[in-house]
């Protein structure tokens, strides 16, 4: 497994301060940071035959509907964003929990998420997205719990269909000789 870090460092200057001494960045670095995520993240997609998924604050969000109070929602940075997952074949993994990921005053936005691509869902199809209470943090945290299936009480494992048996030859064949079987 490797863990990559697509969010730029800064290189000199000290963060923009607030008057109650948080510190916060201006829209226009904001914006320059979402469109280094963004591109570190089309560099790195063309190379991921393997499953993999991305987690964390991108900085922005896909839908207006994911933004609230403020001003009006930036349609560029969505498009920007919305370009970006699909150029990199990623699927939005969902969530359940709070909407919104990061708040601010009267501001609430789904910044934080996770992705991954189609042979990641296909490989764990099991899995849950928690969006957890924030704590000491305008960030929610995220959760990424893969859902493990208890065995039947026999020891047996749950029978699992697999949909390559459907381009076996016999497949067909084997169902039909078999449907009225008893099987205890």
């Amino acid at each position: 497994m490797e863990l990559a870090n697509l969010t730029p460092k800064k290189s000199g200057g000290s963060p923009h301060q607030t008057s109650n001494n948080r510190k916060t960045k201006p829209p226009h670095e904001k914006a320059s940071e979402h469109i280094v995520i963004t591109s570190n993240l089309e560099s790195i997609a063309p190379n991921m035959g393997e499953p993999w998924v991305v987690m964390g604050d991108f900085n922005s969000y896909l839908f207006a509907h994911e933004k609230q109070g403020g001003g009006a929602p930036n349609a560029s940075c969505m498009d920007r964003f919305s370009r970006c997952i699909s150029n990199c074949n990623l699927v939005d993994l969902g969530f359940k929990g709070p909407k919104f990921t990061w708040k601010r005053n009267n501001i609430m936005e789904r910044i934080d998420r996770v992705s991954g691509n189609q042979v990641w869902v296909s490989n764990f199809s099991n899995y849950s997205v928690f969006t957890l209470p924030s704590f000491k943090s305008d960030h929610n945290a995220i959760l990424l719990k893969p859902t493990v299936h208890s065995m039947s009480s026999s020891g047996e494992k749950p029978f699992r269909f697999q949909a390559a048996w459907l381009t076996h030859n016999s497949f067909e064949d084997l169902v039909v000789c078999h449907w009225n079987h008893d099987t205890h």
